[in-house]
């Protein structure tokens, strides 16, 4: 499992989390299935200042954002065995990382280092560097929500499938 799962509505709900901030921690090598080290299932949640090292999972070595728990498996043609997960919900919630490093972070299928199957995340003056993922987006991988990519480095990524550095599903889009 995840070091940190995190299960909220982003409103005000007694039975989630609402608001998490992680400030100047280390996340090192970690596995979970969906999120070596932060699951996050809703909620508005912050890391800044934090390092990502050496996470694995089966979907976003570092951190997994979505609205509910995926089926803990994926496909790929590349990774076989794997399937998407996904959700229906509207709830909005929110992801922002400020000034973090990802280092060398796996993912056996999609986002080496993050995947995000729900949500807004933006990302801003971080790096991402060394992460590789079996399947697509070596650095981040969307399959929906909304992601804006800002005054980071991205060097030294891989992907067996497709974005080295960034993939993304149908019409979802990462803004850098």
């Amino acid at each position: 499992h995840s070091i940190v799962h995190i299960e909220g509505t982003g409103t005000s709900n007694p039975g989630g989390v609402d608001n998490a901030t992680f400030w100047g921690l280390e996340f090192r090598d970690a596995t979970g299935v969906n999120g070596g080290a932060v699951h996050q299932a809703g909620g508005k949640v912050y890391f800044v200042d934090c390092k990502f090292t050496r996470n694995h999972a089966h979907h976003g070595g570092a951190l997994y954002i979505t609205a509910a728990d995926p089926p803990a498996h994926c496909t790929t043609a590349l990774a076989p065995g794997c399937s998407k997960g996904g959700t229906s919900q509207q709830t909005i919630f929110v992801t922002l990382v400020t000034r973090c490093a990802f280092d060398n972070n796996t993912a056996d299928c999609d986002g080496g280092a993050i995947a995000v199957a729900a949500g807004f995340v933006q990302v801003a003056l971080s790096t991402f560097e060394g992460n590789s993922a079996g399947g697509s987006g070596g650095a981040m991988h969307v399959l929906k929500g909304d992601v804006n990519v800002l005054a980071s480095t991205i060097h030294g990524n891989t992907a067996t499938a497709t974005g080295g550095s960034f993939g993304a599903e149908g019409d979802e889009a990462i803004k850098l």
